[in-house]
């Protein structure tokens, strides 16, 4: 079921939006940009805090240009050092690579 809801999340984004890196609503938003942008917020909270998707089925469906949902899905997988290249060099997010490794060190 969490497969499936994820799923249907990647598939009701809206591909004109695809290239969006800020999630910060605004109220000069359009319609589509405001859509993209709840479906991806909602897609990377589930991501991050649900335990039962199956991380291999949703990297067959989700589009390889969403660099931060990729990396949230391999990290899911155990690959911290492909997850630290999406973040620094797909995002360019210093910060988040540090977060994402004071993570893992805490968590051991």
């Amino acid at each position: 079921m969490h497969d499936e809801f994820a799923q249907l999340l990647i598939e009701g984004l809206p591909e004109t939006a695809s290239s969006l890196t800020d999630f910060e609503i605004r109220s000069d938003d359009d319609e589509v940009t405001l859509l993209h942008k709840i479906y991806r917020r909602k897609l990377q909270l589930f991501l991050a805090n649900s335990e039962e998707y199956h991380a291999n089925r949703i990297l067959k469906v989700l589009p390889q240009d969403y660099s931060y949902e990729l990396g949230l899905v391999v990290s899911r997988l155990g690959k911290h050092k492909e997850v630290l290249k999406i973040y620094l060099h797909s995002l360019h997010d210093m910060h988040l690579a540090e977060l994402y490794c004071e993570s893992l060190f805490t968590s051991m």
